[in-house]
């Protein structure tokens, strides 16, 4: 059951903070603290406290160290920050989990997972030398975001030039592509046009276009009005549906008012022409951008969805935009989605 859909039910009164507990002790250990994270508003004091040392006391249980890590991370967030024990004993849990790493992915691993948390002297020079290592541009272009955050501003953009270096050499344009816009929201003014120039290179129409827009929107506010009415006339020509609904979006949230209409209209229909169960997920990751105007047709979008889970994770994902009186059906059928 999606963790929103649980969290709406209580805030709405169709279900107790007691049965939301209940649901997150039914949890499997690996998924118990993102409901718990997610819950963590409607719960008690004494729920919340009571449920994250519960989760803890299971880390032990996830075998695979990546998702204990994952987990962990969680935990430790949820922490509270008076509780130097607990935060102790979740750091020491992470140490243990990359234990058996060698040095550099294990460093690597640490700061992704509770970088913020830990102080411990090399971790950050051992992490910079693994990135340095590494020969595959993804893996390179994903560790330096993650190490980016603990560097001093001379090592941060030695190792983002190295980053984007990376991300232009690849050969495949899907690859190159979702690297260099993974780069852009951390690229200084100079090396974000040279990314921009990199995807404007691409031979691919779609890349091309939706690339340039998730860059674009990156620039300070007079080069990325210009960037976004150059596009604005080539959105329309992206095959693909979901990264044509992903261009819209992404101009949706620049132009002007009344292209802004006529963009919020676009990606919706490009939306429901996606195939299959995926124009859920798309539905999903876009609801926050609706204005009630689009809820009817988002909602006759997402009951198109033939997985029951994930249909009952849309419906409560658009639900949360809605106001209680208007959702408690939708919260309704999208229980009955997952229970039935």
């Amino acid at each position: 059951m999606p963790h929103g859909l649980v969290e709406l039910l209580v805030r709405d009164g169709l279900w107790t903070s007691g049965q939301a507990v209940g649901y997150v002790e039914a949890c499997d250990p690996g998924d118990r603290p993102g409901a718990l994270a997610r819950l963590t508003a409607v719960l008690s004091a004494e729920d919340r406290e009571r449920l994250l040392r519960l989760a803890f006391a299971e880390m032990s249980t996830i075998a695979e160290p990546a998702h204990r890590l994952t987990a962990l991370s969680v935990l430790a967030r949820l922490t509270a920050p008076g509780d130097t024990v607990m935060l102790e004993s979740v750091l020491a849990s992470a140490r243990e989990a990359v234990a058996g790493m060698p040095a550099g992915r294990r460093s690597l691993a640490l700061l992704r997972a509770v970088g913020r948390y830990v102080a411990e002297p090399g971790l950050v020079a051992d992490a910079l030398t693994a990135v340095r290592a590494t020969t595959v541009a993804s893996d390179m272009v994903f560790a330096a975001r993650t190490v980016i955050e603990f560097c001093t501003p001379e090592e941060r953009g030695a190792l983002l030039a190295d980053a984007l270096r990376a991300a232009r050499s690849v050969t495949d344009e899907w690859d190159r592509v979702h690297l260099l816009t993974a780069l852009g929201p951390v690229l200084a003014p100079d090396a974000l046009a040279e990314a921009i120039r990199a995807v404007e290179g691409l031979t691919d129409r779609d890349f091309r276009v939706w690339g340039t827009a998730d860059l674009a929107g990156h620039l300070e506010p007079v080069k990325r009005s210009a960037a976004m009415d150059r596009i604005w006339p080539d959105a329309g020509t992206v095959a693909d549906a979901e990264y044509r609904a992903d261009t819209y979006q992404i101009l949706a949230e620049w132009l002007d008012d009344e292209r802004r209409l006529v963009a919020r209209d676009r990606w919706l229909a490009a939306v429901a022409v996606i195939d299959g169960d995926q124009r859920g997920w798309t539905l999903a990751g876009l609801a926050n951008h609706l204005v009630p105007e689009q809820h009817a047709e988002a909602l006759r979008i997402a009951r198109t969805v033939t997985d029951d889970c994930l249909r009952a994770l849309v419906l409560s994902e658009l639900a949360s935009y809605l106001a209680p009186v208007d959702r408690r059906q939708l919260l309704r059928d999208a229980l009955r989605a997952v229970t039935r």
